[in-house]
């Protein structure tokens, strides 16, 4: 696949993508908080 075509794709789907990146971001912080 050529550059090019994964571009739009990426930008499309940037929303879902950060959010998701944001909720693993938190759960990791969450998990290092709750460690002793």
């Amino acid at each position: 696949m050529a550059e090019s075509d994964l571009y739009p794709k990426i930008e499309s789907n940037l929303p879902g993508v950060i959010t998701s990146i944001k909720d693993v971001v938190k759960e990791k912080l969450e998990g290092v908080n709750l460690r002793p």
